[in-house]
């Protein structure tokens, strides 16, 4: 990565993983404004686990994902792995650490994100990670980086395949085009295989993972085209 000012990937992530000062006005917007202005619909949440650290696996629709997975998730918090490209600039990296995002850089191993993510999930956190990379803005997936797997391998830690549907279409560049309804649906947890090599069990555990969101993802948008 160049040394100049403009790439430079800001980190100072919390000691909490999310400031406390931020917390509870997170949790009032995303849960009485933000859900409810969207038609915010919550679907499977008697697979989210208790007392382990969760891994959730969505496809990304759009970059205003992260706040309606917050949403679905409450009144427990998610810490978020986003791409390095929305913490370059210092303010807005700030405040995307102080509500729980971190960066993840996919143009190469980032070893120090990877070991964040990990030690948060081995103390029981909960970890969203976008495996695709980018937004597609549509029920076609990419495929999903294989760096989810590793992840997976975390002790304690449950892979729960998530689909998020309808953020597609509330905004076009910065104007909003739309207002739902969004719908996040959690399917069942697994674990990753415990036998064979970290690579072959990662990819395992990463192929499982495409095949599950992919099918709630069929399934949220053939219900609307329903």
């Amino acid at each position: 990565m160049s040394g100049s000012k403009r790439e430079t990937v800001h980190w100072f992530p919390p000691a909490d993983g999310v400031w406390p000062p931020t917390r509870r006005a997170a949790h009032l917007v995303v849960g009485r404004v933000w859900g409810p202005a969207f038609g915010l619909r919550v679907d499977g949440g008697e697979n989210l686990p208790e007392g382990a650290g969760a891994l959730l696996v969505v496809n990304h629709l759009s970059d205003v994902d992260p706040p309606f997975l917050a949403a679905a998730y409450l009144p427990r918090d998610l810490l978020f792995v986003g791409d390095a490209r929305h913490f370059r600039r210092r303010g807005f990296a700030a405040l995307l650490f102080a509500v729980g995002g971190f960066p993840l850089s996919v143009d190469k191993i980032d070893t120090r994100a990877i070991r964040y993510a990990r030690d948060r999930l081995e103390a029981g956190r909960s970890v969203v990670i976008f495996p695709e990379g980018r937004p597609t803005f549509g029920h076609r997936m990419l495929p999903f980086h294989y760096g989810m797997g590793y992840l997976a391998l975390s002790r304690r830690t449950l892979v729960v395949p998530t689909a998020i549907w309808g953020t597609q279409g509330i905004f076009e560049g910065r104007r909003l085009r739309g207002r739902g309804p969004v719908t996040v649906r959690f399917g069942p947890p697994f674990r990753a295989p415990a036998d064979g090599s970290r690579k072959a069990r990662a990819r395992a555990a990463t192929e499982r993972a495409q095949d599950e969101v992919a099918g709630l993802v069929r399934e949220l948008a053939a219900e609307d085209r329903r």
